[in-house]
């Protein structure tokens, strides 16, 4: 299990007062050091709380409560016990494999002053020496900061589509198209366009935020797309920042190198697209992407995205089995279990790890205990590519069978058929086979490349 912990909360109270910031003897520098090495030597399945920033958030003379203290032995005023509490929750939560992934983004009055389809590219207000105009340039610096730690951007504005790009060409712009992951600007409703912008990137709608300063669009989305986290907008610019950093939407567990990776492969599927428009034949297309991918069994460099994606995957899950770090290590080093990955990339862009895999040996049987895939490479044939890593490694065992295994959830009906189409015979409701007469290695169009 995953165990979350709380840091030491600075005191509000110091005997040396301004001293304290000024010499390494105080007891600020201490905690200071205390909690940078919890941080740093801390297990790795354990998830420190902030509640030192929860305490900041509030103001230290409110957090405390000294009566409370001597009375219950409670560290804070229970007044605050609701936001710690959330803070835990979704900590477990994003543990648990559920976080946001996109946020989408109205533009007029939202990321510049000013209505862009009356006041032209000229008249809308990022000035940076004007204090409205510097607001919005500080909220978009605040939302590329959300892109570079992995947060997909998207536009959905009441726009004519030419006038909504025209935006973007302001020279005091920060945000540009090529940040946007899914650009819709049109005069449709917007929840039917945040279908679709879930769609488009192949993705649920529960992992949308919406970020809009009008409160009756805002309204539209949280009665008709109640699963979509719906940011409430003050009318000052100025606070916007505070509004979606205290809303704690982005409150991930970890950063992968496959987060950082996931928006270049996004942004890249445009290209892609065009690329198939210029073929006939699927398996042409397929050759034309030059796929290679790094596969095997995992090591330590990959466990922290094997734990991820086992986690956060429900879509394309087999049996929705969930690991903490210390199970997945625990199998690793069982010689009657192989955790086999698959690192993809292709000619337009990298995909890091995209396949996570436990095998599990148990006599002559080979069982597939967990198999879960991102849905950003459905149908190019990594699921046969997958399926020959599993047929050599049951070789490898004298496995004389393939066994596997499909757990309905409300979420991956998509893989229902799944070893059906692989070639396995159905045994049992649930239960499918594949023996040893069958174990070929199937044609695909991936290259394999040596690990690096």
């Amino acid at each position: 299990m995953y165990d979350p912990a709380s840091e030491y909360v600075l005191p509000l109270e110091n005997v040396l007062d301004q001293l304290e910031v000024n010499v390494s003897y105080s007891r600020t520098y201490f905690l200071n050091k205390l909690n940078q090495e919890l941080m740093l030597n801390k297990p790795k399945q354990v998830h420190l709380i902030d509640e030192n920033g929860l305490s900041n958030e509030i103001g230290k003379s409110r957090w405390f409560d000294p009566t409370n203290a001597f009375l219950n032995k409670a560290p804070y005023a229970y007044e605050w016990l609701p936001i710690t509490v959330d803070a835990y929750v979704r900590k477990i939560i994003a543990l648990r494999g559920f976080y946001h992934k996109v946020l989408v983004l109205d533009l007029d009055n939202t990321l510049w002053g000013g209505v862009i389809g009356d006041d032209g590219v000229e008249g809308i207000n990022l000035d940076p020496n004007h204090a409205v105009g510097e607001a919005y340039l500080a909220f978009q610096k605040y939302v590329l900061q959300l892109k570079d730690k992995g947060v997909m951007l998207a536009v959905c504005s009441k726009n004519e589509e030419a006038a909504a790009r025209e935006g973007f060409t302001h020279p005091n712009m920060l945000i540009k198209l090529s940040d946007i992951a899914c650009f819709m600007a049109n005069w449709n409703d917007k929840a039917s366009n945040l279908k679709i912008i879930a769609e488009t990137l192949n993705i649920k709608t529960d992992t949308l935020v919406f970020f809009d300063d009008n409160p009756a669009e805002r309204e539209i989305i949280k009665q008709f797309l109640k699963e979509v986290t719906v940011i409430d907008v003050p009318e000052d610019p100025s606070t916007y920042v505070n509004a979606l950093y205290q809303a704690h939407t982005f409150d991930w567990p970890q950063i992968t190198r496959e987060d950082l990776l996931r928006i270049k492969a996004v942004e890249d599927d445009t290209q892609r697209e065009i690329l198939k428009t210029q073929f006939v034949d699927y398996d042409a297309y397929l050759d034309s992407l030059q796929m290679n991918a790094q596969a095997g069994k995992i090591g330590s460099a990959q466990i922290e995205r094997f734990v991820q994606l086992t986690n956060k995957s429900n879509q394309f899950n087999l049996r929705t089995q969930r690991y903490t770090e210390s199970d997945v290590i625990h199998r690793m080093n069982d010689e009657d279990y192989a955790c086999i990955y698959i690192d993809l990339s292709d000619r337009f862009s990298p995909y890091g790890i995209i396949v996570c895999i436990v095998l599990k040996k148990s006599g002559k049987t080979a069982f597939i205990e967990n198999w879960v895939m991102s849905c950003r490479v459905l149908n190019r044939g990594v699921e046969t590519f997958a399926l020959n890593l599993l047929i050599e490694q049951a070789k490898a065992w004298d496995c004389s069978e393939l066994m596997g295994e499909y757990i309905p959830s409300a979420k991956n009906a998509m893989v229902k058929e799944h070893y059906i189409k692989m070639g396995f015979d159905q045994i049992q409701e649930f239960t499918y086979r594949l023996d040893g007469e069958h174990f070929l290695i199937h044609p695909t169009h991936i290259a394999v490349k040596e690990a690096k």
